[in-house]
């Protein structure tokens, strides 16, 4: 069993602000779990929409890295929707990266 720290549909109807009460860590591992979601709502609506906004506003930037090594794991995985996402979370995450020098490593961008 799961325990959801956000209120997934009350923050998408407002606009996803970032659960400022959650640490990133647990805001990201939640986001991560739904991303592999067959239910389009969940991995669209919810997970890909708020990761996409709050990565480039830099809320995971203290993750990025860990962020980035799950995505490049899920090319493997057997859901097709944890395949679809995952280059889509590199590039967020590697363009976040390429704003701020040193915000990952090169290992890390290479990996």
């Amino acid at each position: 069993m799961t325990v959801d720290f956000v209120d997934w549909p009350a923050m998408t109807a407002d606009g996803h602000p970032f659960p400022k009460a959650v640490p990133a860590c647990q805001v990201a591992d939640e986001l991560l779990a739904m991303l592999i979601s067959p239910d389009p709502k969940i991995c669209d609506g919810f997970a890909y929409t708020a990761a996409a906004r709050w990565i480039a506003e830099g809320r995971f930037d203290e993750v990025l890295g860990q962020l980035g090594d799950t995505a490049a794991c899920r090319f493997a995985h057997p859901e097709v929707q944890a395949r679809s996402f995952a280059p889509l979370t590199l590039c967020l995450i590697l363009k976040r990266a390429d704003s701020i020098p040193g915000l990952v490593t090169q290992a890390a961008a290479e990996r």
